[in-house]
């Protein structure tokens, strides 16, 4: 009976260690595009509240999913000229500020006018590595992120759609490669070095009694 309640503390205190629980993820990003000079002149606006300012969500499980709208896309460029046809960078920053410890970095990608046999023109977006990015944190945690590709103010021949109402949105799809695993508070260490104890003690005692027995 003592062997099996210290197994039982002991088995509630691992349990406790390593129970799952929803990670908070929170932070802030900036959007770095081509905005003057030669090419497709950009625009951006954030959606969240104000310039580079936070996002938050929680997630809990594997193959659990997140979406955060992070901002908006257009030209006010009404046709397509040659230098336009010529790729920018594009960069999204994420400074996150919860969990900690968590890793921070960028996404970048590409900017620029397409045309289709001069029948149709527009702007496009396009991610680098498949618009996915990984972020480690925690105790072996790691949050993954994927943007898709997008195409705004799309218009006939080598004209463009011009202004805001044309536009696309880029959103974020976090999800969880791996969950952090959790580390022990010290009373749960507390329960579960009581528990070994309490049982060595129980087997040193049988062991005695055998040999006493012998």
């Amino acid at each position: 009976m003592r062997i099996h309640l210290a197994s039982a503390a002991m088995a509630a205190a691992v349990f406790s260690a390593t129970a799952a629980s929803a990670t908070t993820f929170a932070g802030s990003y900036t959007v770095s595009a081509h905005t003057s000079g030669s090419g497709l002149l950009i625009q951006t606006q954030d959606l969240t509240p104000g310039p580079g300012t936070g996002f938050g969500f929680d997630l809990s499980s594997l193959g659990q999913i997140a979406d955060v709208n992070l901002f908006d896309i257009w030209t006010n460029e009404a046709s397509v000229e040659g230098d336009d046809l010529s790729p920018k960078s594009i960069s999204i920053t994420f400074d996150f500020t919860a969990p900690n410890p968590i890793q921070d970095g960028s996404v970048g990608g590409v900017t620029g006018a397409y045309t289709f046999f001069g029948l149709v023109s527009g702007g496009y977006v396009n991610w680098a590595n498949g618009g996915n990015q990984t972020f480690n944190f925690g105790n072996g945690g790691q949050l993954a992120v994927h943007l898709d590709n997008a195409t705004f103010n799309s218009g006939p021949f080598l004209n463009l759609d011009e202004g805001y109402s044309e536009r696309a949105t880029v959103t974020a799809e976090f999800s969880l490669n791996s969950l952090s695993a959790a580390v022990p508070e010290p009373a749960t260490w507390g329960m579960m070095i009581m528990g070994f104890g309490l049982a060595g003690a129980v087997l040193r005692r049988r062991r005695s009694a055998l040999t006493a027995f012998a």
